[in-house]
């Protein structure tokens, strides 16, 4: 089983990640399984022992990096249960460009700008979300006068990783065998 021993700040939006365990190492980020060996946040060298240099957008929380190695079979947690959301909607051909906005304490953050270019949908992926908390965005169109258009509203409840079952556990000594039981 793979473990990462330390995640450590290298720069403003830079992490260093380190792990042990059996090579090959299978490596996920944002639920994206990423392989090869560059410096860039999209694939990663998977063959050797780590370090490994992340840049993100997120100045204040390294991103969500899972490890599994050789040993392991079963698939990543955050490709099951992605921390990410992915906002879709419709181009109009009113439209100049589009803003992405999230709420951050009640206030319109903007977060991403997409020109109108006739592709007829347009897409943008949120960096990895809190687990168990509630996440409004919005999709703004603008026209060619800068013109606001009505805002096309989401919200996400993120929950990537359920609650362990809460459980008691008693050892019967007649049976000789560990009793496990749902908690009240």
């Amino acid at each position: 089983m793979a473990t990462i021993t330390s995640i450590t700040k290298t720069s403003a939006r830079g992490w260093r990640f380190q792990w042990a365990g059996t090579a090959p190492f299978r490596l996920y980020l944002n639920g994206e399984y990423l392989t090869g060996q560059t410096t860039t946040d999209t694939s990663y060298e998977v063959d050797n022992l780590s370090p490994l240099d992340i840049t993100t957008m997120d100045p204040n929380e390294p991103p969500p990096l899972e490890v599994l190695d050789a040993t392991e079979t079963a698939d990543a947690a955050n490709v099951t249960y992605t921390p990410i959301a992915t906002l879709q909607w419709r181009g109009s051909t009113l439209a100049a460009y589009y803003m992405v906005q999230e709420s951050v304490d009640g206030v319109w953050v903007d977060r991403n700008y997409q020109t109108e270019s006739n592709k007829g949908y347009y897409q943008y992926d949120t960096p990895a979300l809190d687990d168990g908390q509630s996440n409004n965005w919005q999709v703004l169109a603008f026209d060619a006068y800068d013109v606001e258009g009505g805002a096309l509203p989401f919200q996400f409840l993120i929950v990537r990783n359920p609650a362990p079952p809460r459980v008691t556990m008693q050892y019967n000594e007649a049976t000789g065998n560990l009793d496990i039981f749902e908690a009240s």
